[in-house]
């Protein structure tokens, strides 16, 4: 997880100062969210009792005692990121703006890459069947996969809890970012050096 990565963003059309601020919380917490839990994930699978001690930065929202570990405020993500992994914080490596333009992310490649596939959802999703987004049970179901996380043994009715709750948040989260997809607004997501080498893909094709 060590390797770093660049996504771009491919935007277009005009933009407000909001849907940019917008835009980039909702990236950077989608960042947060996923380093949290791949860090989590790799604790737990050392822990000889399945169960994590977290030591959360100053006014975090510490889960109750014993329960799967999950923050369920999206500022003690960030927090978590910064306190633990100072080094791999999302960057906004360029931001060129125009029609099209593009904006670059600087972090984790594997992480990179999950967000990458959160947004691919909606995407594919459009071109299909452009009523299909509407569906709720849709969208949750691609934040769920989104947060990838196992579900084992007696701890599973209060992982699933856990789980749920994230993924509202998440799909709550994420509403800026989805109504700039279906305007147009962001036209594309492509991993730098990964996918073809051309303009990120659009909706267009």
């Amino acid at each position: 997880m060590a390797d770093s990565g660049i996504l771009q963003v491919a935007i277009d059309e005009r933009w407000t100062a909001i849907e940019m601020s917008d835009c980039i919380q909702e990236i950077a917490f989608l960042y947060d969210v996923r380093l949290f839990l791949e860090s989590v994930d790799k604790w737990m699978s050392l822990s000889p009792n399945g169960r994590i001690e977290l030591v959360l930065p100053p006014d975090a929202a510490i889960p109750p005692r014993d329960s799967y570990p999950i923050l369920f405020r999206v500022e003690d993500y960030h927090r978590f990121s910064s306190f633990y992994f100072p080094q791999h914080v999302l960057q906004i490596a360029r931001i060129q703006y125009g029609s099209p333009g593009v904006k670059d992310f600087l972090g984790l490649a594997a992480i990179l890459k999950e967000v990458r596939l959160f947004f691919q959802f909606f995407f594919d999703g459009k071109e299909r069947k452009r009523k299909a987004l509407a569906n709720d049970a849709m969208r949750i179901d691609n934040a769920r996969k989104f947060l990838q996380l196992r579900v084992e043994h007696a701890e599973a009715e209060q992982k699933i809890a856990a789980i749920e709750r994230l993924t509202e948040l998440v799909d709550d989260k994420t509403r800026a970012v989805r109504k700039l997809i279906d305007s147009g607004k962001i036209r594309g997501v492509y991993m730098l050096g990964e996918d073809v080498a051309r303009p990120a893909r659009t909706l267009e094709g």
